[in-house]
């Protein structure tokens, strides 16, 4: 009987284990969909750009591609981050994701994807994270 309880448990726990996983699988195809539409947008000269001091580009923010305080698997407290890099640490099963990023910063000459952690001081908005592209 207890036995039997304790599988039940943690086949409930792979199953849960497993939807987080899709659903961050999912959320990693958000954000690169919006990241080449932003980006689109940014060269069709039809969304405001905002160029930093290293000459990357703003595309988008987290809380734009999610629509509220994202703090999941794809939320980074780095600085800053190469974003093929932050996904190969999560461990996701994104390798068809990662190449097909991979080839779109290749037709679309930009050198890569990086990933800004923004922290408000005024406590006002929460943390977020910036995605800032570089052409080559």
């Amino acid at each position: 009987m207890l036995s039997q309880k304790i599988k039940v448990s943690l086949n409930n726990c792979d199953k849960e284990e497993k939807l987080v996983e899709l659903r961050d699988v999912q959320n990693v195809r958000s954000l690169f969909n919006s990241i080449k539409t932003f980006t689109a947008k940014i060269i069709n000269g039809k969304r405001k750009t905002e160029i930093n001091k290293e000459g990357a580009t703003l595309v988008t923010s987290s809380k734009e591609v999610f629509w509220h305080n994202y703090y999941g698997t794809l939320f980074s407290v780095a600085t800053k981050v190469d974003l093929i890099e932050f996904l190969k640490e999560t461990g996701l099963p994104v390798e068809k994701e990662i190449q097909e990023i991979k080839q779109w910063l290749k037709d679309n000459k930009i050198k890569n994807i990086e990933i800004e952690y923004k922290e408000n001081f005024s406590q006002v908005l929460a943390p977020f994270n910036n995605y800032w592209i570089t052409f080559v």
